[in-house]
């Protein structure tokens, strides 16, 4: 092999991995921010962070007593922030809403909104809803079914220890 097949071939290999190297280090980054606003909001109200997990666009966590929920999510350049007081609500389950595509194959159903959805213990106020995968955000899944169920576990086992 001559040095200019070399040289050509190491820059085709670097110029393929740019990309992904910028993208792992701009999550990272975005993992930091949405962590630093967990921690602020913790911090607003005397309390630290838990359990806790960041996805593309949002962050959740459980206070470390188990009293709140602390959730971040970008949408749109705006950021929603929410301190969910445990005690008020009886449960949370998973809100799943599913929509029908036509592919050359036929029609295929596939998810197109997972929220964790808080039942109030008091009937006459309102369930809240925390996105966190809708796709026109994402063009597809990214573990967020995962995560989900396992933050319904997480949360309801908190929920009935406060009952």
């Amino acid at each position: 092999m001559d040095l200019e097949s070399i040289l050509l071939g190491s820059a085709a290999v670097a110029l393929c991995a740019v990309p992904f190297l910028l993208m792992h280090k701009l999550s990272k980054n975005s993992e930091k921010v949405f962590l630093l606003h967990l921690k602020n909001l913790a911090d607003s109200i005397g309390s630290s962070l838990g359990e806790r997990e960041c996805g593309l666009e949002f962050a959740i966590s459980l206070a470390q007593n188990k009293q709140h929920l602390f959730y971040v999510k970008e949408r749109n350049n705006q950021l929603q922030k929410e301190i969910l007081q445990l005690s008020d609500y009886s449960k949370c389950t998973i809100d799943r809403v599913n929509k029908t595509i036509n592919t050359p194959e036929g029609k295929e159903t596939v998810i197109d909104r997972l929220s964790l959805k808080f039942h109030p213990v008091k009937s006459k106020s309102e369930l809240k809803i925390l996105d966190i995968y809708n796709s026109d955000e994402n063009f597809q899944l990214n573990g967020e079914w995962v995560l989900i169920r396992k933050w319904e576990a997480i949360i309801n086992e908190a929920i009935s220890q406060k009952s």
